[in-house]
């Protein structure tokens, strides 16, 4: 009530930051007209502290301490939300550009952890193991490093291309080629778009192609010369496709 009190004052050109909620409360109980229609309270709190509570006097003082908790839990829950936000978005402004296409050492996971923000890294980690102990098993770290990345993804509207989403991406296009299923796992925040996997399939195709020191010397290019073909989709032990 009293930040709303100091918020009114603000917007009346009053501003009065330290305003305090012990004299509105004198002030609510001086005024006639409205002591009437308010209930003054004192509730413990943490066993030794004492809460003023006010509320109308149509209402309960077990109401009036049941919207209390529901408003103070909302205002807590609403303040950790935001800071996790902003925490987010302070580390994707930070990030580099991802190189295009990127590299296996762009995609390490090791080294993209660090670039996660801490703090949503414990927080998901606290929820997860329900304790604050730093001291996680593997397969608790791949999780919370999992859902870290899906938390920024989400958060950035899918402008932080992270490691998880770009190479599930690209295994559900080499296992697969199913586009319903890759845009499934998209539209659930775990993967990449099926379009990006065929640019960045492109793209590596293409560096691929102008990288002259992956063909053996005994690649002879240019007209007259014989080509060779294999699709390598269908080459196992039993069965080859080879075109000459």
């Amino acid at each position: 009530m009293c930040n709303l009190y100091r918020k009114t004052l603000e917007g009346e050109g009053f501003p009065n930051p330290e305003y305090r909620s012990e004299k509105l409360a004198r002030r609510l109980q001086g005024d006639k007209d409205i002591s009437c229609e308010l209930t003054f309270s004192k509730v413990p709190h943490h066993g030794c502290l004492e809460l003023n509570l006010i509320y109308s006097s149509s209402i309960t003082v077990d109401e009036a301490v049941k919207c209390a908790y529901k408003l103070g839990t909302s205002d807590q829950l609403q303040e950790a939300a935001l800071t996790l936000n902003s925490h987010i978005k302070k580390a994707f402004k930070e990030s580099k550009e991802l190189p295009w296409p990127p590299t296996a050492q762009v995609l390490d996971a090791v080294k993209m952890v660090e670039l996660l923000p801490e703090h949503l890294v414990q927080f998901l980690s606290s929820v997860v193991t329900g304790t604050l102990d730093e001291e996680k098993c593997e397969k608790t770290q791949r999780l919370v490093y999992s859902i870290t990345q899906d938390v920024c993804r989400a958060a950035t509207n899918s402008k932080w291309k992270l490691p998880k989403h770009i190479l599930l991406c690209a295994t559900l296009r080499h296992l697969y080629r199913s586009k319903q299923l890759t845009t499934i796992l998209s539209r659930l925040g775990h993967s990449e778009t099926y379009d990006f996997s065929m640019e960045l399939e492109t793209a590596m195709a293409k560096a691929f192609d102008e990288m002259s020191t992956n063909q053996t010397p005994q690649i002879i290019t240019g007209k007259g010369n014989t080509v060779f073909h294999s699709e390598w989709d269908n080459l196992n032990r039993i069965t080859t496709n080879i075109h000459g």
